[in-house]
């Protein structure tokens, strides 16, 4: 393989896009946007996405095969912020890595713990050839250190091909202290969720979360909702225009094959598509909410463990422990694809 890196600084983002880079059929631009978030554009012939390189290596945008992917969210921009609520609604969002999920009672870390946006040190772009062609990576480095509790460095890394809206994420972790850590991740994709798209899987049942949330506080409506759904989970594998899911509905996937697959086909002809091996993320949930302000289907949440909070996350047997030095690399594909794309996936 032969490739080139180009590293990011701060300083190389101002309020005017700009392109900084182009290899083959892929451009980088670079920009910043109104509150200050520094922000880059990939693009190749089939679309683009925009990431945040600093902060928490987002995807806060995708649009491909002329449809944009990205959930409907009430910001119409990033927030420079750490907290998860204050700057909500990215396409994919890294969960963990000291927590996955909203806090139980009797747990205090924020919600799905520090690496949504987390202030990524170092970022860089690499151009390359290999044995499948061409490849675009934005690539990224988070150093985490609390002191008597954590201390690992995670690397990540968002590949894209010529003329293809299928991108691969790959990421790893070190435990930099000589004891063990605990560990855990959750992928937060957010697709949109469109009316008419029918959602399919190779999971082997579907079941309700039937324990809400704190966040949560339930109407009649919502009851209803959840009544209908524990009859029958397979009632959302379409979306109808006048579904509501307010404000989230959230199914539990189990699988068996080893490589689990998701995907939801649109009236257009694409279809959004996530898979990932279940030996490195055996977990997975579907995430639903449809409101008058906010439309998301998370087509496959796939993790370490269930988003239940870190309590609940012992309790059920789910956290992975690295030992000092120890490594976990892992990763996993999402994107939009065309229909001669979705044959050629499905092989």
């Amino acid at each position: 393989m032969k490739s080139v890196r180009v590293n990011l600084t701060e300083a190389d983002f101002t309020p005017v896009e700009r392109t900084f880079a182009r290899y083959d059929e892929f451009e980088v631009r670079v920009f910043r946007y109104p509150l200050g978030v520094a922000a880059l554009r990939l693009s190749n012939s089939a679309g683009h996405i925009i990431v945040l390189p600093f902060q928490g290596q987002q995807i806060w945008d995708a649009e491909f095969h002329g449809r944009r992917l990205t959930m409907k969210t009430v910001f119409d921009q990033p927030r420079p912020t750490t907290d998860f609520l204050n700057t909500y609604g990215a396409f994919l969002i890294h969960c963990g890595l000291t927590a996955v999920g909203p806090a139980s009672r009797d747990d205090n870390h924020p919600p799905h713990g520090e690496l949504p946006n987390a202030p990524f040190g170092g970022a860089e772009i690499e151009f390359g050839e290999d044995d499948e062609g061409p490849f675009a990576s934005i690539r990224g480095r988070y150093i985490h250190k609390l002191a008597f509790h954590s201390d690992y460095e995670l690397s990540s890394a968002i590949t894209m091909r010529p003329g293809s809206g299928l991108l691969k994420i790959d990421l790893s972790v070190t435990n930099q202290k000589r004891t063990d850590m605990e560990f855990m991740y959750l992928a937060h994709a957010n697709f949109r969720a469109s009316a008419g798209a029918d959602i399919r899987d190779n999971s082997q049942n579907i079941s309700l979360r039937n324990a809400l949330p704190t966040h949560v506080s339930p109407s009649d409506s919502y009851l209803a909702m959840i009544e209908r759904l524990e009859r029958d989970p397979q009632t959302h594998r379409r979306i109808q225009p006048d579904d509501v899911y307010d404000p989230e509905v959230v199914l539990y996937l189990n699988f068996v094959d080893e490589n689990a697959w998701c995907l939801a086909e649109h009236e257009d002809g694409t279809t959004d598509v996530i898979r990932w091996s279940r030996a490195q993320m055996p977990h997975a949930v579907r995430w639903l909410s449809r409101t008058l302000d906010q439309e998301c289907l998370g087509l496959a949440l796939p993790g370490t463990a269930h988003p239940v909070g870190l309590k609940r996350i012992r309790e059920n047997g789910q956290m992975i422990v690295l030992a000092g030095g120890q490594a976990f690399d892992w990763g996993f594909e999402l994107g939009c694809l065309s229909a001669n794309e979705l044959r050629e996936w499905q092989r």
